[in-house]
């Protein structure tokens, strides 16, 4: 015998156009699993709390496997094997418009002294044209 925590309801009605029943006879039908007018404030509560928990879900994953898809077709650049020269970076900062001729000027002759002491010898001067 199987135990069924399932609440039963039973119903009463009168068959209507059956043969042998008569307008006294009744007839009983059993209802099994009817929870009368639907599911209390709980079960809607839970019904929404696990929709949203599952959409939520559904579009962190989607987020998440677009993100890793889009970051594994990118490669980081090399870095560079030497650093750029300082009369190099000079003129990329003169290039740009950072810092007028008078400073570049004044800037690249320091630079050039400075090689000179290090060096102990003369290095010759750097020829620019004026604009």
């Amino acid at each position: 015998m199987v135990l069924s925590m399932a609440p039963v309801h039973r119903l009463e009605c009168t068959p209507l156009g059956r043969p042998g029943s008569g307008p006294g006879r009744r007839e009983e039908i059993t209802m099994m699993n009817w929870y009368g007018s639907g599911m209390s404030g709980w079960g809607y509560a839970l019904m929404t709390i696990s929709m949203v928990l599952f959409w939520g879900a559904l579009i962190a994953g989607i987020v998440l496997l677009v993100r890793h898809l889009g970051r594994s077709g990118q490669q980081t650049p090399a870095p560079p094997s030497q650093p750029p020269a300082p009369e190099q970076l000079l003129a990329e900062r003169f290039a740009r418009g950072e810092i007028d001729e008078q400073e570049y000027r004044q800037r690249l002759a320091v630079l050039q002294g400075a090689g000179q002491a290090a060096d102990g010898q003369a290095r010759p001067a750097a020829r620019t044209s004026t604009r």
